[in-house]
């Protein structure tokens, strides 16, 4: 019964947002979509600290978690928009921050995005063992499902709060952020877009326990990519990577519905700034920017 209730309030949300729902080619399964259902009625940022930079304001937002905490990041849009904008949410990678992807969230805010770049609760959490990885199984697979949640969260805070249009919405992750992106996108069928960048495919580790198959085995993003139609992937790979091995992003393409495309780049595990350039040229193409 509970389940049912959440699942009418998350339609009755998306149909407000933007008339009638979308839906995903192949759902995920009840089962595991399950693991992620929360609240998603209600929640609003709080702003901060604001700076300018030309025609787009930064600001410091701070938003409730599913967990015990907030979830804190920026927020880039232009100063003056006279129409709807498109949404973004970008997840950094293992032991980063909010601030890696900046630089993204401002150049798309000046082709006329709303940009939302979170900090992971794995790096928020007061837990001294979440935060160096060598937390239990249970607080770890937890914080996991919390980071989905935070970017479901997140997006509908982009459409609520911010007027970004449902219909034009990405999510971006990186590395140890690819898996909580993969998610999202395939837990919301709003998402258009999704970039995944240099992420494993079973970040699992495809463990012997049984208890940690049972919890992480089953969210392993390669699990994930095929239920992502009609999302529109892009998968980015390094050619010299020495934290993802080849395999692992050739495996999330092969396995991953349609449309999709991967692109290999003359780097390491940062990819650098080509990879950057055509990550945005990429969003900016999917999402119609102007």
């Amino acid at each position: 019964m509970r389940g049912r209730l959440l699942t009418l309030l998350i339609v009755a949300l998306l149909s407000a947002c933007g008339g009638e729902s979308p839906a995903k080619d192949d759902p995920v399964e009840r089962e595991l979509s399950e693991r992620f259902e929360f609240p998603r009625l209600g929640a609003s940022a709080r702003e901060g600290e604001r700076r300018i930079e030309g025609k787009v304001a930064i600001v410091e937002v701070i938003y409730p978690s599913n967990g015990a905490d907030n979830v804190t990041g920026f927020v880039a849009r232009r100063l003056v928009s006279d129409e709807r904008s498109a949404g973004v949410v970008f997840m950094h990678g293992g032991g980063r921050s909010a601030s890696d992807f900046l630089a993204d969230a401002t150049a798309l805010a000046k082709r006329g995005a709303v940009a939302l770049t979170i900090d992971s609760p794995f790096v928020r959490s007061p837990d001294q063992a979440i935060r160096e990885g060598t937390a239990e199984l249970e607080p770890t697979y937890e914080t996991m499902v919390q980071n989905v949640q935070d970017l479901l969260r997140g997006l509908d805070i982009l459409v609520d709060q911010y007027g970004a249009d449902p219909e034009r919405l990405a999510v971006v992750g990186y590395s140890k952020g690819a898996q909580p992106a993969a998610l999202a996108a395939a837990l919301d069928p709003r998402v258009r877009a999704l970039v995944l960048m240099t992420g494993f495919a079973h970040p699992s580790g495809l463990p012997n326990d049984p208890r940690a198959q049972e919890l992480f085995g089953a969210i392993d993003t390669v699990d994930f990519v095929d239920n992502l139609a009609p999302t529109r992937l892009l998968l980015q790979g390094a050619e010299y990577d020495s934290v993802i091995p080849h395999s692992e992003m050739e495996l999330l393409e092969r396995a991953a519905s349609d449309p999709k495309e991967i692109r290999w780049y003359d780097a390491d595990h940062e990819l650098g700034p080509q990879a950057e350039l055509e990550r945005r040229a990429w969003l900016i193409e999917q999402l119609d920017l102007g």
